[in-house]
């Protein structure tokens, strides 16, 4: 019955693509399964993988970039309660975008990016209960994260 529900979601949306589905042995970074964490990260040159941080109901990973005095990163979190945060209004920034796909699993993934008024950018890659996201970074280190969130794919969840 599940398999059939499955194939009746995944054939319900024919128009919202696929996302990147990891291959069997993904050599990637992910939170793990108590948190039905579903992202999976590549390693990339000049970006550090944060040890992993768990709490009762989540769990939470940096990836980092320094450059100079300042380091910036992308926060990858996942749990019951774990949230995108706020999204900004679409009139008020520059640069808005918003890109969804689905899971073979059916949940949506939605990638959306924005440029703040300081010229900054904002990247959150989201699914439910699972986010990885970066805000207010200056262009070149930008690019350089994007690199990272580029690269995710997609683990099966293994839900209760």
């Amino acid at each position: 019955m599940q398999l059939l529900s499955l194939v009746l979601l995944f054939f319900s949306q024919p128009d919202v693509p696929l996302a990147p589905q990891c291959q069997k042995r993904a050599a990637c970074a992910r939170l793990d399964y108590g948190f039905h964490s579903a992202f999976c990260f590549p390693s990339v040159r000049g970006i550090k993988t944060g040890k992993r941080i768990t709490d009762v109901d989540y769990a939470n990973r940096a990836f980092t970039i320094p450059s100079g005095d300042k380091t910036y990163f992308v926060l990858h979190g996942a749990g019951p309660l774990w949230g995108s945060g706020s999204l900004p209004d679409p009139s008020t920034v520059s640069d808005y975008s918003k890109r969804s796909f689905r899971s073979l699993q059916g949940d949506p993934v939605h990638d959306v990016r924005w440029t703040s008024p300081s010229g900054n950018r904002n990247r959150i890659l989201s699914r439910p209960f699972e986010t990885a996201a970066y805000r207010d970074v200056p262009p070149p280190q930008a690019a350089a994260l994007d690199k990272l969130l580029d690269g995710y794919c997609i683990l099966p969840v293994k839900y209760p």
